[in-house]
């Protein structure tokens, strides 16, 4: 838009600061243009709707769904996990709970395994290394309540398996069904900071873990670090103090079931935090 006749509404002598054309704040008004319709073989940014669907890059969708922005690539609908991050600390309500909506819709599809013969690499790895989790422990201590029951949404999404439950729930009428094995992620080795130490010298497992920031905690094993993170006493908080709606009460108690199916030592913090 380099001239007057350019503009859709023709400005008046009488309209307030309105004499001089400005053509840079005009060009979100501009027609977007059409997706690309033929194949790349470079790597694209992946979009999604509020459902967690993938959007193929040329689809060319109506603006009415409320899937265009004006971010990156304002041609191509959908939201990236970027901006999807962005749009969880936004000062507008609406927008943090639909971003943390929809990273849950992102999360199930991806533990359903959806994403994985059209993205390359892990989307849940790539949301936990750009600090989803933390994400989420902020977003539970929101004082609005709909963002809030959207974290925890997004948090049940991000920790319990269903189809574990099921399992689970079917061996319990087994003999010693009630026994289960600790779901544990892979044990690492930390032993390297120790090596040519004397006994006396090295660190306990607990004085290590301690001595662990929560980043670094979180990145081995996610329970321990929303353990860490005093992610129990909050949904104490939020189930005694906030009363929320009872598909929150049962997204928090699938949590908590998948917190105590961690470890004996997960299991008793949980026990604990509800004895005091």
């Amino acid at each position: 838009m380099n001239s007057e006749e350019d503009l859709p509404v023709k400005p008046q002598k009488e309209w307030v600061h309105m004499d001089t054309l400005e053509p840079e704040k005009l060009e979100w008004i501009r027609d977007l243009p059409s997706p690309r319709k033929k194949g790349t073989k470079k790597a694209m940014q992946a979009r999604f709707d509020f459902a967690g669907t993938l959007i193929p890059p040329s689809e060319d969708l109506p603006t009415h769904l409320g899937l265009h922005h004006h971010g990156e690539e304002p041609e191509r609908a959908g939201y990236s996990l970027q901006e999807l991050f962005l749009l969880s600390r936004s000062q507008l309500i609406q927008q943090r709970s639909l971003a943390l909506n929809t990273l849950a819709c992102i999360l199930t599809k991806a533990r359903a395994g959806e994403y994985q013969t059209i993205l390359r690499g892990s989307v849940t790895s790539s949301l936990l290394d750009a600090g989803l989790l933390f994400l989420l422990r902020f977003a539970l201590d929101d004082s609005i309540e709909g963002v809030m029951s959207a974290a925890v949404h997004a948090l049940k999404a991000l920790l319990v398996c269903a189809e574990d439950e099921e399992c689970l729930d079917c061996t319990f009428s087994w003999f010693r069904g009630l026994a289960s094995f600790p779901l544990l992620p892979s044990a690492q080795e930390e032993d390297e900071e120790d090596e040519g130490l004397n006994e006396s010298m090295k660190e306990t497992a607990m004085e290590k873990e301690e001595r662990k920031s929560d980043y670094d905690v979180a990145r081995q094993d996610v329970v321990k670090g929303l353990l860490k993170m005093k992610l129990l006493p909050r949904l104490r908080y939020v189930l005694e103090v906030v009363r929320p709606s009872p598909r929150v009460v049962e997204d928090v108690l699938h949590i908590l079931t998948r917190v105590a199916r961690h470890s004996s030592s997960s299991a008793t913090q949980v026990r604990c935090t509800w004895a005091a």
